[in-house]
């Protein structure tokens, strides 16, 4: 008999759909998972008069199921990746000890000569740190490059005067909503049973979900389509399986740093979301299994609850304003993910009284929509510790 906690799960990124030459897999971290084939038959409509069945056919299959997960950074990056669709994380811009001057409140960031900003891009997130002046650090969106480099407009309309001054930029790799399937053998060893793998091939991430409760680890869940499972008696990772990182785990308590609606501080007591690509498989005669998916439209939809203080989320809801959302986490290490939904619409929302002793909640649902001049519906921006 096995035991879960005797399974280890690995994985590597396919050629084309089905197909893996990559003997090297990636360990991953998990707390559960339903990786399975899914099978459909149908029995024989011949009729018997013995009133039995004559024969039972299997019609189709494909792999599929969840997996759980508690947020730590760098563990899952190649699934956020497949999950938006993106076709790679954008480079590392690193601009270190340069000479600038800040304005006040505009968020504007000039440096004493040259274009060191170049490389910079309009809508990407950077992180700012060396200002005397902590309001002038930090970690802002880019809505504009200027000279050809010489400068940057942020969001930051919190800046002081300052300068010029040795600042360092970082403009963290970022994934973007695209059009790019990323396809993955996933393989499970059970490794209380010798030479007893199970082996999913053509798996393309079709959900992605993340919970950040008021009090607790902050959890995930990928949802998976693919061909088909196997059962083998050797990994299929013949050179080595990378052990998983050993990042922290990350919390709602700690590692939690901003919020942002309509890029101002709030305060919540929950934020989830959940991206769904509509995957369908593709049947074909005389093909056992799908053939490839088809993707639907990037839908992401959220929940945002707060301790009810002020009409303003609400009076977003009632009037159908549009507005934004991102948040920023970050482990005791300094390693951070920003999520960043640029559009959004509230689509319900209430604030009642409940029962005897209890707080109003804010509670509300949104949905990220196409940005008008960023053309994504979402962002994840990384930064490495340094």
């Amino acid at each position: 008999m096995s035991d879960a906690d005797r399974v280890r799960l690995a994985y590597a990124e396919e050629d084309s759909y089905g197909v893996l030459s990559a003997t090297t897999g990636q360990e991953l971290r998990f707390t559960s998972e339903s990786l399975r084939q899914d099978t459909t038959v149908v029995t024989s409509k011949e009729i018997r008069d013995d009133r039995q069945i004559t024969d039972v056919i299997r019609t189709s299959i494909r792999a599929m199921g969840d997996l759980g997960f508690e947020l730590s950074y760098g563990t899952l990056d190649d699934f956020f990746q497949a999950a938006l669709f993106a076709s790679a994380w954008s480079s590392v811009v690193d601009v270190a000890a340069e000479s600038t001057s800040v304005g006040n409140g505009d968020g504007i960031y000039t440096a004493a000569a040259g274009t060191p900003f170049s490389s910079m891009a309009a809508n990407q997130w950077v992180k700012i740190t060396g200002a005397s002046n902590a309001a002038n650090n930090g970690y802002f969106k880019i809505t504009a490059v200027g000279g050809s480099g010489a400068s940057i407009t942020t969001t930051n309309s919190s800046s002081v005067t300052e300068g010029p001054v040795a600042l360092t930029y970082k403009m963290g790799p970022q994934i973007v909503n695209g059009t790019t399937f990323n396809h993955y053998t996933l393989e499970r060893g059970y490794s209380d049973i010798a030479s007893t793998y199970a082996l999913f091939s053509g798996m393309t991430v079709d959900t992605l979900s993340l919970e950040i409760p008021s009090d607790n680890i902050i959890t995930g869940s990928l949802g998976f389509a693919g061909k088909d499972e196997d059962s083998t008696t050797s990994t299929v990772f013949s050179t080595a399986i990378t052990d998983a990182n050993t990042n922290e785990v990350m919390n709602s308590i700690d590692n939690v740093a901003e919020a942002l609606e309509n890029a101002a501080s709030i305060s919540i007591t929950q934020l989830n979301f959940a991206l769904a690509n509509g995957l369908r498989g593709k049947p074909q005669i005389a093909n056992l299994g799908p053939v490839g998916y088809g993707a639907g439209k990037c839908n992401v939809t959220g929940v945002l609850q707060q301790y009810f203080a002020t009409a303003t989320l609400m009076d977003k809801y009632l009037d159908q304003t549009e507005s934004s959302l991102s948040v920023r986490v970050t482990d005791d290490a300094g390693n951070a993910y920003i999520l960043d939904w640029p559009r959004i619409k509230y689509g319900t929302g209430q604030r009642v009284a409940g029962g005897e002793e209890t707080d109003i909640i804010a509670d509300l649902t949104w949905r990220a929509y196409r940005h008008a001049t960023e053309g994504i519906t979402m962002r994840i921006a990384r930064f490495a510790a340094a």
